[in-house]
């Protein structure tokens, strides 16, 4: 077999191999074969511009032009698919960086949902945690009342009420002030003044008592005529409150700062107003108002009570400060129970009881304080009584005893049980005082000593004039 070889140096720049052509020619085969190694891809540019120089070649040469043709078809190909394959991959790495940066987005998006269902969780925790320490204080502060209460009703089932009005505010006025705060307190009560409707305070404890003596106001008038009005009660905290009629309510004294009042109702009739007050702003709360509307609740039928006594006392046949019988009303006994004695000749004895030094107290304690003094004497003369006796109040502090059907030594018996009593008695605890009194007493008897009832009463004021010349705490009858 005959073979050809033709190798080709083709030189680019002297000294540097650009490519090696390789040109075999087969005679068996009849066809040639190139061999084309390419060293760089300058050698492809240079071949084609010379493939002139391979002109002599002849069919080898078109051969090379065939398979130059083929490689840089192929050539250009490969390099389409290569930018094919890269646009593809760019286009493959940016659809991947989107979803990455989609993905990241989302996971910043679960990342702020996550915060906020955690600060969500956190208020709700935190409200609740405020609303249990809201019902837990609520709870508290609602059994706090609720004990309030029951202390209240326990005192008032232990309180026992005075038919006498003021003795009846006083221990009211004390109670209340075991609960709330209150430099002053004040009963406003109706009375017809000129044929006009007004309400006069009828009682007050306050350091500024002679400025309620002669203090009234005219319903719908200032706070507590607003309140007699409207039937509800009324709480001022900073010395003044404006209804929603914009009435302007001021407390009474410029000095009070806060105060309650609430109507004293028994179903729809109105009673009277209590006036509470305190010199500090802001001292009472709603509660407050709603523990003194209860408390005005419950006692406003004692204090109706004691209200009519004191009017039937004032009109009719009872002394107003002791609630004893009157003079006027001890008289007209006296001669009845004396016409029945004589009638049946049953034995009638007079006490005659005196308070020693008593203006010596009306000096040092005041006037108000006698009264209780005189009230509480009263009270205890009564219990040495029985019910068909009479005790009366002559005036000022003399008092005067019909014992029926008792003679002469009963009677002087009686006399000293009362004078040991007075003397051993600590008196003034209605009015937060406690002082020792001492009485005289006279005793006259019928048929014994008199034989007409103004001899009686001579005689009997005699006897206590003598026991008042021997130093008073001291029992004197008729020789």
């Amino acid at each position: 077999m005959f073979t050809h070889h033709l190798l080709v140096a083709v030189h680019h720049k002297p000294g540097r191999l650009i490519c090696t052509v390789a040109v075999e020619h087969t005679a068996d085969l009849h066809f040639p074969l190139l061999v084309l190694q390419l060293v760089n891809m300058q050698a492809r540019d240079f071949i084609l511009k010379n493939l002139l120089v391979f002109a002599a070649m002849g069919g080898a040469a078109t051969y090379i032009l065939f398979r130059l043709s083929s490689v840089e078809k192929e050539k250009t190909e490969l390099t389409e698919r290569f930018h094919k394959d890269r646009r593809l991959a760019i286009e493959a790495f940016e659809e991947q960086q989107e979803e990455k940066k989609g993905f990241l987005e989302r996971i910043e998006e679960l990342h702020r949902e996550l915060d906020s269902r955690k600060q969500a969780l956190f208020q709700i925790q935190e409200t609740q945690a405020q609303k249990s320490e809201e019902t837990s204080r609520e709870m508290e502060e609602r059994s706090q009342r609720i004990e309030r209460l029951e202390t209240l009703l326990r005192a008032l089932r232990e309180f026992v009420p005075s038919p006498h009005l003021d003795e009846l505010f006083s221990g009211f006025t004390e109670m209340l002030g075991n609960h709330l705060p209150l430099d002053t307190c004040v009963l406003f009560l109706p009375e017809e003044e000129e044929g006009k409707i007004r309400f006069m305070a009828e009682l007050a404890v306050s350091n500024y008592v002679e400025y309620f003596k002669n203090y009234s106001v005219s319903p719908g008038e200032e706070a507590v005529g607003w309140v007699a009005v409207q039937k509800t009660p009324l709480l001022i905290a900073e010395g003044t409150h404006i209804t929603p009629e914009r009435q302007e309510l001021s407390t009474i004294l410029a000095s009070e700062k806060s105060a309650l009042l609430a109507p004293l109702m028994i179903q729809d009739e109105l009673l009277g107003v209590l006036y509470v007050s305190h010199t500090k702003p802001s001292r009472y709360t709603p509660w407050d108002l709603e523990f003194l509307t209860h408390f005005t609740s419950l006692i406003a039928p004692a204090l109706l009570l004691a209200h009519h006594y004191q009017q039937a006392v004032s009109t009719g046949v009872h002394d107003g400060v002791t609630g004893l019988y009157n003079n006027l009303y001890f008289r007209e006994r006296l001669a009845e129970e004396f016409r029945r004695a004589n009638r049946y000749e049953h034995p009638l004895s007079l006490i005659m009881v005196d308070v020693d030094r008593f203006q010596r107290f009306n000096a040092s304690y005041g006037e108000r304080f006698g009264d209780f003094l005189l009230r509480e004497l009263g009270e205890l003369l009564k219990g040495y009584l029985r019910d068909v006796d009479v005790c009366a109040r002559l005036g000022n502090d003399q008092f005067a005893i019909l014992l029926i059907q008792a003679d002469k030594s009963n009677a002087i018996l009686i006399a000293e049980r009362i004078r040991l009593a007075i003397e051993m008695r600590a008196f003034g605890a209605a009015a937060r005082q406690k002082v020792r009194i001492t009485a005289s007493m006279g005793v006259a008897s019928f048929p014994q000593d008199a034989r007409a009832k103004e001899d009686l009463l001579e005689k009997g004021a005699k006897s206590l004039a003598i026991a008042q010349k021997k130093g008073g705490n001291n029992t004197s009858f008729a020789a």
